[in-house]
């Protein structure tokens, strides 16, 4: 997992309360990313808070996921990506992943897949 290289300050909306999480230094540094929450003009005192991101190859593009978390399996990734999962064949870093393991097959930061989605169509001959 890596941390997210935040280049600003981004704010959180939809937390309750919303949340302002503040850029960390742009040197590598043993703290966290600092959050405070804001509640009618008052600023808490800040908390640690870790923004993981998964870096993944998928079908040979760079890809990066925000809402894997570490023990994230197959079966979650295809649900970030929004594939049906009856209509997919998975290929997780040169090996073929059967359908039945995919809940139990995690995924790791820097892995590779190749993903096939099957499509039906066409005329009648």
């Amino acid at each position: 997992m890596a941390l997210a290289p935040l280049s600003a300050d981004r704010i959180l909306p939809h937390a309750d309360p919303p949340l302002t999480i503040r850029a960390a230094p742009s040197t590598p540094q043993p703290s966290p990313h600092l959050v405070t929450t804001r509640r009618a003009n008052k600023v808490s005192e800040p908390t640690s808070c870790y923004i993981h991101l998964m870096n993944l190859l998928i079908n040979g593009q760079p890809r990066v996921f925000p809402d894997l978390a570490p023990g994230a399996t197959v079966q979650d990734l295809l649900t970030a990506l929004g594939l049906k999962q009856d209509r997919v064949a998975v290929e997780h870093n040169g090996s073929i992943v059967s359908r039945p393991a995919w809940p139990t097959t995690p995924i790791a930061d820097n892995d590779k897949f190749e993903i096939v989605h099957f499509v039906g169509g066409g005329r009648a001959a």
